[in-house]
């Protein structure tokens, strides 16, 4: 056999060969590229899907009973913070508040008559005390009469009865000028105790009457509207919801083995279903929730028990996101969303500040309510 027979017959083997090492040397790379990967990159960030949007839902309700004449906005409207949302009758109010004017101009008279009386009082006392000076005075001339047998026993006992009679009617009329001083003193007719609970009960009416008007307290979007013109409403009851589009966050449920180095301040990067990963958002992790989900479920579980199985928890992990993203690209509550947070650094014992814009809690929205309340009680 030849030389170039030779050839032939081996090379269909070599070409194997070469194959064999371009292959295993794929496979070699890859591994290597992917153990790089899980090395270097991995351990430094955490993720997960199952993640959804949030935010604050601001039920809107009535802090008086009425009946409802005029509903301004329906679910989908955005409204601005102090838009007029739903307008109740008027004419209850109006009858409070007239009765409540009458009652203070009354109050006003009472309190006025009393100080009036205050300076009668004096004169009263100046007279009862002529009076009961006469009596004295008439008293002594009888007796001298009595002992010279010029007047009766019984005449001298009248003398004797009136000095007492107009004693008393003294001290009676000093009672009543100490009672009156007690109902008095320490005020004018303005500043009367009585004269002030009357001026409350009409600014209380006048409060009611405002209230016929109910206001948003923030801006957003009108949601789970549920009233209906006509319909008679109670103190407290929940007419719609007022969706602030532009303080959103993300929950994102982290198992418990993940939790491992997310801290407050990291930065992390959301997609959401809804605009898919073209679109990506930037947050800030704000922390770690204080227990997870089904700690604080309706009905926990019960782990104290024979057939107890271990099920690797989920808590929740509360993600800001920049307030200019949320204006370019608007999100709605409930959305799915995907987060991975980057823990290659955290910061022990951060200052773990809610950005201003964020914030929304319940002492800000009573002030913003009760604002109107205090400008009406200032008039």
């Amino acid at each position: 056999m030849t030389d170039v027979q030779k050839t032939e017959i081996d090379s269909p083997q070599a070409t194997r060969k070469k194959r064999l090492v371009i292959v295993s040397s794929l496979i070699v790379l890859l591994g290597a590229g992917t153990g790089a990967y899980y090395l270097f990159t991995d351990d430094h960030t955490q993720s997960t899907d199952n993640a959804y949007v949030n935010g604050h839902i601001i039920d809107i309700n009535s802090r008086i009973a009425g009946s409802v004449v005029k509903i301004k906005v329906d679910n989908t409207d955005r409204v601005r913070a102090g838009d007029e949302l739903v307008a109740l009758d008027q004419s209850d109010t109006e009858i409070e508040l007239a009765a409540a004017q009458a009652d203070l101009a009354q109050v006003r008279r009472e309190v006025a008559a009393l100080y009036s009386k205050q300076q009668q009082s004096n004169t009263v006392i100046k007279t009862e005390k002529i009076q009961h000076a006469a009596a004295l005075s008439d008293l002594n001339a009888r007796q001298g009469l009595a002992q010279q047998n010029l007047i009766t026993k019984e005449e001298l006992r009248h003398a004797q009865d009136a000095v007492k009679l107009a004693q008393s009617r003294v001290e009676q009329a000093i009672a009543n000028q100490a009672e009156i001083t007690v109902q008095t003193s320490g005020s004018t007719v303005d500043t009367h105790p009585s004269v002030l609970v009357a001026k409350e009960r009409v600014s209380q009416a006048q409060l009611n009457l405002k209230r016929t008007a109910i206001y948003s307290p923030v801006a957003g979007m009108v949601a789970q509207r549920t009233v209906q013109p006509g319909q008679q409403i109670h103190v407290g009851e929940k007419l719609m919801s007022v969706i602030p589009l532009d303080q959103m966050w993300i929950d994102a449920n982290f198992k418990e083995t993940q939790l491992k180095g997310i801290c407050p301040g990291q930065p992390a990067e959301i997609t959401v279903d809804s605009y898919g990963r073209k679109v990506k958002y930037r947050g800030t992790v704000q922390d770690i929730m204080a227990g997870s989900g089904s700690a604080f479920s309706v009905l926990p579980s019960q782990n104290a028990t024979g057939n107890w199985i271990k099920v690797v928890q989920r808590v929740p992990v509360r993600i800001y996101l920049d307030a200019k993203e949320l204006k370019q690209n608007p999100l709605r509550i409930g959305l799915s969303a995907e987060v991975t947070v980057d823990t290659s650094s955290c910061v022990k014992n951060v200052k773990n500040d809610t950005p201003e814009q964020k914030k929304t809690d319940g002492s800000k929205l009573v002030t913003q309510m009760n604002k109107g309340d205090s400008l009406i009680r200032q008039e």
